[in-house]
């Protein structure tokens, strides 16, 4: 733990992460029917298979 020689560089969560979700596109989530309005974005299982694939490398860096 204290064999660094300074401190790791800040970054927040979008920073660390946000390259996975950057290039994600809106579609279709799904409709309400009774307010007949049509839902788009990107669905948390859409984000989840972004990145699992991911999470070893962020997991093992000194931020995560």
């Amino acid at each position: 733990m204290w064999d660094r020689i300074s401190p790791i560089q800040y970054q927040d969560l979008n920073e660390y992460a946000g390259h996975i979700f950057d290039k994600m596109e809106d579609s279709f989530i799904e409709s309400d029917p009774e307010t007949g309005l049509d839902w788009y974005g990107v669905n948390r299982d859409r984000r989840a298979e972004a990145l699992t694939p991911q999470l070893g490398g962020l997991l093992s860096s000194p931020l995560g």
